[in-house]
C-alpha cells in the first residue's frame, strides 16, 4: 500500500500516524503534564513488540516536526507539548 508523501518525510506507515495523532491529543489536552514513554505505551493496545516500536517511531515523528519536546529526567525521557499542528497535513500551524 503506497504512502503519503508526508508520511514518507515522516518515515511512518498509517498504524504509526495513528498513533502520532492519539499522543498528540492526549499531550495538547493536558499541556500541564508529561509522559514518558512507557506511560504513553501502556495506553495502547496490540501486539507489544510492535506497538513498543510504533509507539517509539511516533514519538520521535511527533518531536522532529516541533509538535512535542522531550526532555530527560533521572534517565527517563518525558513527552509534553510543544506547539499546535495540523492534523490533516501534519504540519506546524
Amino acid at each position: 500500500m503506497p504512502l503519503t508523501k508526508r508520511q514518507f518525510e515522516l518515515g511512518i506507515y498509517d498504524e504509526a500516524e495513528a498513533i502520532m495523532r492519539l499522543i498528540y491529543d492526549l499531550l495538547s489536552k493536558r499541556r500541564d503534564l508529561a509522559y514518558s514513554e512507557g506511560e504513553l505505551l501502556e495506553m495502547y493496545k496490540g501486539a507489544e513488540e510492535r506497538r513498543t516500536g510504533q509507539v517509539h517511531r511516533a514519538l520521535e515523528a511527533l518531536t522532529s516536526m516541533g509538535a512535542i519536546e522531550s526532555g530527560e529526567i533521572q534517565g527517563t525521557l518525558y513527552y509534553a507539548f510543544h506547539q499546535e499542528v495540523n492534523l490533516v497535513t501534519l504540519e506546524p500551524k
